[in-house]
């Protein structure tokens, strides 16, 4: 006889157990939904902090004056901000609180869009272009309760 050769059970009363409990556990295809709500954990708890957030946004559409151009009015309870050049051929610049010239703000090349999502301005938006009839678009978002 062999060192490492075990004896096999003669038949499934020499199975160890109660058979009933041993095919009726996870994983078998005997398990109920009752035992499958069992062994289910509960799901975790999410913190208020990580909820995801609920925004309504709002799109005004225009066209640039040949200068600076008040684009949106101050807007405290803004949450985000999209703004867009539509124009194909001309650069524009935005600036927020004060008039924009070509020499001050952000510079939002032709074709481009400029998001800020994170930390969003509040006060006035202004667009300067120096080509009059210039499309653009600013996007506002808000977030909503719950």
């Amino acid at each position: 006889m062999s060192v490492f050769r075990r004896r096999r059970p003669g038949g499934l009363g020499d199975l160890p157990g109660d058979l009933g409990t041993r095919f009726s556990g996870e994983g078998s295809s005997l398990a109920t939904s009752r035992d499958a709500a069992a062994i289910q954990p509960a799901p975790p708890e999410v913190p208020a902090a990580a909820r995801r957030r609920v925004y309504s946004f709002g799109v005004r559409n225009s066209i640039t004056v040949q200068g600076s151009k008040l684009a949106a009015p101050a807007f405290k309870p803004r949450r985000y901000l999209k703004f867009q050049n539509q124009s194909l051929a001309n650069d524009m610049r935005i600036e927020f609180g004060v008039n924009c010239s070509a020499a001050t703000g952000e510079l939002v090349p032709a074709g481009t869009a400029l998001i800020w999502d994170i930390i969003c301005p509040s006060d006035s938006v202004s667009v300067f272009c120096a080509v009059a009839g210039q499309p653009y678009s600013i996007t506002e978002g808000v977030e909503l309760p719950g």
